[in-house]
């Protein structure tokens, strides 16, 4: 196998907006809070998938102000550290951004610089950037004013049904006052969008009946504007001057709740039924723990023995999708790296152990169509789920000419349990944007300053 052609060898990174502070306000049926983080953290380490972050959601999110505080309790602050987390920053430095936000209207640094936390929290960001400097790990902010492409992006949702946008408590006729209101006052400003939004939110919505499902709702689908708003920021709009720091020729994936509203801007074009795949299993350690700096370090970084098991693994899988190797091959490769990664934990494999990641069925009401290796195989959709366990990522591809195959991490059932992207509730997905749409949306979308 060449190890060359498989995904753990490219430069890829997933904007997390499932921890924007944001979501944590409004959630998503689920609680964001630090075991959370830290089962985010395991997955995405287990798997490889490299995280971008934005320094706004570093800072705002109690759970990883908390994680950054006590690095105890957290391996937050390491995988920034080691950057397999790197941080989007605005300005020159994060012990300034609340103020400097906070002069933008943007309420919620205001809150967090007068909080009794940003006493300790702002020195230890004044120790810590040097340290982040020196390891290269800041990403420059996309070159693009987000807020007027917040605005764009809102523009789109102009003719959807409340239906079709997924909005099951509010009315056509609240949601054209909205949009309309919003975009009427985006023609004297697109400052502090997303803030604005809320505000009229609250204004319109928040006297209604069921209030707080309306004003959930309504912030929900704000949020996933704005995570594809800057998912298209970031895959369209490259720095080449910036070598070795910026996300040129880096692979761009946007973890987020879906949406059909913006489904004509990822690679999709066909529809599939529920089917079942029978992925071979990869083991966890039943418990990792968060402050072991040496695991953590093993698991992420590609010079290690761990992390060659880790990157074999994801490599494999790729293969196996590809028909070039067998199932047996690939069980043989997760079993070794299950034993690495328990043995790493100071656990042995028992038989009478559950597999975290196992099988499971999904209904999805799309297919993607983009091409993942440059090969036969087509990357559809990474799709997250949640368990009692850790949460763990499904990925749906397809073969020229060949069945759809959904090769899932998932459910300790032994039984399936479809799961319908359709339905109200939350399904979150970390989804590759098409890279034309994405780079026309952002030619549209004016450059900050």
């Amino acid at each position: 196998m060449t190890k060359a052609a498989g995904p753990s060898s490219r430069k890829s990174y997933t904007y997390l907006g499932t921890v924007d502070d944001s979501v944590f306000r409004y959630k998503w049926d689920i609680d964001i809070d630090l075991k959370y983080l830290n089962n985010m953290l395991l997955r995405k380490a287990v798997m490889g998938e490299r995280i971008v972050l934005n320094d706004g959601y570093l800072l705002n999110l109690p759970a990883a102000r908390e994680a950054l505080l006590n690095p105890s309790k957290s391996p937050l602050k390491l995988l920034i550290e080691q950057n397999f987390v790197r941080i989007l920053q605005r300005n020159e430095s994060l012990a300034e951004l609340p103020e400097a936000m906070a002069a933008q209207g943007v309420e919620s640094f205001e809150g967090l610089r007068k909080s009794a936390e940003w006493s300790d929290l702002g020195p230890m960001l004044k120790r810590w950037e040097p340290v982040l400097q020196q390891y290269q790990n800041f990403l420059p902010w996309p070159k693009k004013d987000i807020s007027h492409g917040f605005t764009l992006m809102m523009q789109r949702l102009q003719g959807h049904t409340v239906q079709g946008l997924g909005l099951n408590h509010v009315t056509d006729d609240l949601w054209r006052r909205l949009l309309d209101t919003y975009l009427e006052q985006s023609e004297q400003s697109h400052a502090a969008a997303r803030t604005r939004w809320e505000n009229l939110v609250l204004e319109l919505a928040g006297q209604e009946p069921q209030a707080k499902s309306l004003v959930n709702e309504l912030m929900g689908l704000a949020n996933q504007v704005y995570h594809y708003n800057f998912g298209v920021c970031l895959s369209a709009v490259r720095d080449p001057a910036q070598a070795g720091s910026s996300l040129d020729s880096s692979t761009i994936a946007v973890e987020t709740r879906y949406s059909p509203a913006f489904a004509d801007l990822l690679q999709v074009d066909s529809v599939m039924d529920t089917v079942t795949f029978d992925a071979p299993t990869l083991k966890l350690p039943r418990r990792v723990p968060v402050d072991a700096r040496e695991f953590w370090e093993q698991l992420v970084r590609p010079d290690t023995e761990l992390g060659e098991k880790r990157a074999g693994f994801v490599d494999s899988y790729e293969a196996y999708l590809n028909g070039e190797i067998d199932r047996k091959q690939l069980e043989d490769i997760a079993d070794d790296y299950s034993r690495r990664l328990l043995r790493s934990c100071g656990e042995v494999e028992t038989r009478s152990r559950t597999a975290r990641l196992g099988r499971t069925a999904m209904s999805l009401g799309f297919v993607g169509a983009g091409t993942l290796l440059g090969g036969p195989v087509f990357a559809l959709l990474l799709w997250v789920a949640e368990n009692a366990a850790v949460p763990t990522v499904m990925k749906v591809l397809r073969r020229r000419g060949q069945e759809v195959e959904l090769p899932v991490a998932g459910s300790k059932s032994r039984t399936p349990e479809p799961v319908n992207a359709g339905d109200a509730g939350t399904q979150l997905a970390s989804v590759q944007l098409d890279p034309a749409k994405a780079s026309e949306l952002a030619s549209q979308i004016r450059d900050f300053g």
